[in-house]
Parts: structure tokens; sequence; C-alpha cells
């Protein structure tokens, strides 16, 4: 065993580093956590965080890859792409994160070309909409006019939903058929 993280951490994505001595690797403090980009020499040592703190408020740091050059990493984080020297620069201890893309999407997946000219990602945009499934038809049907909405929870007595605006997260209760709505 390499090294050993604090319990419950998930480890994954591994990508060596380009002189082969050390290893970088997405963990997240449960199945499902949001991860951060740890680094570990090959003997184990020097465990620590790449970015503390380098993207502000850090959000789902991961996914990592070296330019074929080895100058820089590439990863992603607050759904944007990042680029982070090998080496800090004069009157800097560490390197300082520099960001890449400014997409209304969420960038994911950075992979620069093999010739290092190019870099690929993924953008998403998500999208939420409240449905209904009809066990007769086998479909499903916009619920409440399929507003932009998720976790719906409806009251004992059939009469009122609770739900999350999407994408804002702002709680809402209404009748089912929309009427009455307040937050």
């Amino acid at each position: 065993m390499l090294v050993t993280m604090k319990d419950p951490a998930v480890v994954y994505d591994p990508v060596w580093s380009p002189d082969g001595k050390s290893l970088r690797v997405d963990v997240a403090d449960r199945l499902g956590g949001r991860p951060l980009i740890w680094e570990v020499s090959l003997d184990g040592t020097g465990l620590h965080r790449m970015l503390p703190g380098g993207t502000n408020s850090p959000d789902n740091e991961c996914c990592g890859r070296w330019t074929p050059d080895g100058k820089y990493f590439l990863s992603e984080s607050r759904g944007q792409v990042w680029a982070l020297s090998r080496k800090a620069g004069p009157f800097q201890n560490q390197p300082n994160p520099i960001q890449l893309t400014f997409s209304p999407l969420v960038m994911a997946d950075p992979t620069p070309s093999i010739d290092g000219k190019k870099l690929f990602v993924v953008g998403k945009r998500f999208n939420a909409e409240l449905m209904r499934y009809d066990m007769k038809s086998s479909q499903f049907f916009p619920f409440m006019g399929g507003i932009p909405a998720e976790f719906a929870a409806f009251s004992k007595d059939g009469q009122w939903v609770a739900y999350v605006s999407y994408p804002n997260g702002a709680l809402w209760r209404s009748k089912l058929d929309g009427s009455e709505r307040c937050n």
C-alpha cells in the first residue's frame, strides 16, 4: 500500500507525474462527495492537497491531466478548467492556478491534444423538470407544467407538494396544480 487516507476517503483517478516520481489522485471524503486533488510521492511520503484554497472555494476539483510537455496540470474546479504550472514562478512558494475557461456551461474532462496545441473539454448544461410517470402508457409527462424543480415531496393528504426550484435551490410549496405557491 502506497498511502492510507483518513477514513472514510474515496480515492480515484490516479495520474502519474511527467517525471514518474509522484501520483496525483482525486480524493473525496465519502462516495459521491466533492473531490479534491492530492499528490503523493512514490515512496508514500509528502501527501498533500494540490490546491489548498487555490481556486477560492473549490467545488469538485478533479479529473486532472498533464499537458504533453509536462509543464501544466489541467483540471476542473467550480465548473471550469484550470491550469497549474508544474513550477512556481519567482517570489512564489507554489504555483497559482490559472482559469482557462469562462463559460456559462460546466466545463469538464479537460484533455490536451497529443501535440499540446488544443484542449478538448466537455461542456455540460444541467436542467431539471418535474415529470410524472404514467404506468398505463409507460411514459413520462410534465408535472405542474414541467417547472424547473427537483426533490419533490408530497403531503400525506396528497393536496400539497414541496419542491426545490432549479437551479437556484429555493424551497417552494404549492397545491398540486401549482396554485397557492409560496416560498
